[in-house]
């Protein structure tokens, strides 16, 4: 929960981007505790990977970080507080698409 996990601890980023339209770049990044720091990546450069799929995982855990684009046709869909599950809670939806 310490805010400078993510400049300190180990961290793992993956670069996306949408096949269907828009085709937006996303970042989905990784960051370790600073117990355990012990993340798998199971993504390859050139794979294409599903909604919900999963690619990795951290190991005893930290926190994953999602990064998109600002813009109208994204809505997220939860809030500051709520318990996602990996691969099971949708973070966005994309409007109009």
């Amino acid at each position: 929960m310490n805010p400078l996990a993510g400049k300190v601890n180990e961290s793992n980023s993956v670069a996306l981007v949408r096949v269907n339209h828009p085709r937006h770049r996303l970042i989905v990044r990784q960051v370790s505790g600073a117990i355990a720091r012990r993340i798998v990546c199971g993504a390859r450069a050139g794979q294409q990977l599903a909604g919900g799929e999963r690619f990795g995982m951290i190991k005893f855990g930290s926190r994953t970080e999602l990064y998109l684009p600002v813009g109208d046709g994204i809505e997220c869909m939860v809030r500051v507080g709520d318990k996602v599950k990996a691969g099971l809670t949708p973070l966005v939806k994309y409007k109009d698409v």
